[in-house]
């Protein structure tokens, strides 16, 4: 029999919180893999949010000259 680790619900970088009610035990590979696709779909949202410049766009680095 695995190991039991404490997991929460819904993550604390989701919104989860710090609670009793949001935690739960899981085995270890079955919180290995919720731990994997929380991370690939945090990483896949924080990669929706950047905003790539194109080539119309001024760079944000220089400063236009009046």
């Amino acid at each position: 029999m695995t190991e039991r680790q404490a997991d929460h619900i819904i993550n604390v970088a989701a919104g989860g919180q710090e609670r009793i009610d949001n935690m739960q035990a899981a085995c270890e590979p079955c919180h290995t893999a919720k731990k994997q696709q929380e991370s690939a779909a945090a990483r896949r949202a924080n990669q929706a949010k950047r905003k790539h410049p194109s080539v119309y766009d001024d760079h944000p680095g220089l400063k236009q000259r009046l």
